[in-house]
């Protein structure tokens, strides 16, 4: 009796069952290796997010600090202008989250987002320095990492 062609391509497994393989390993290893890549995944956007914050603080303190060089004769408040332009520099930093401290021509800093009267001290040939701090949290699925405050702090001369 012939077999047909069919039959001969299955007969090493017709009728055995099939107990060895590799079957599932590709699933067991997916399984193990997701949640570490989506865990990496997550650090990554975690630290991408607070680099970029540290970066915005310190370009908007910068742009404060020029502000208040350019507006020093015409300003009744200097905090809240500086603060200001800080957030119109940065707008996607949360502006109650930012402290301010002035340092004007080398008088004890004043914080705050107002200092209405102060402007008397920004005088030519002083000094105007801008600190500011705003906080970071870097948490990986739930568990919190490292946190802390972001420091920028930038000096101009009053021509």
């Amino acid at each position: 009796m012939r077999m047909s062609l069919e039959r001969q391509m299955l007969k090493p497994w017709y009728g055995k069952r099939h107990c060895g393989g590799d079957d599932g390993q590709a699933v067991a290893e997916m399984a193990i290796m997701a949640p570490m890549l989506l865990g990496l995944m997550l650090a990554i956007y975690q630290c991408g997010i607070a680099f970029s914050n540290q970066l915005l603080l310190t370009q908007a303190v910068d742009a404060s600090t020029r502000q208040l060089q350019q507006i020093r004769l015409t300003t009744k408040d200097p905090c809240a202008d500086a603060f200001k332009a800080m957030t119109n520099a940065a707008p996607s930093l949360v502006p109650s989250q930012i402290t301010l401290t002035l340092t004007m021509n080398g008088n004890p800093g004043v914080s705050g987002t107002t200092c209405s009267g102060d402007q008397t001290q920004l005088v030519q040939g002083g000094s105007a320095e801008v600190q500011a701090t705003y906080p970071y949290s870097l948490s990986f699925l739930g568990l919190t990492a490292a946190s802390g405050k972001f420091t920028a702090v930038s000096t101009e001369l009053e021509y």
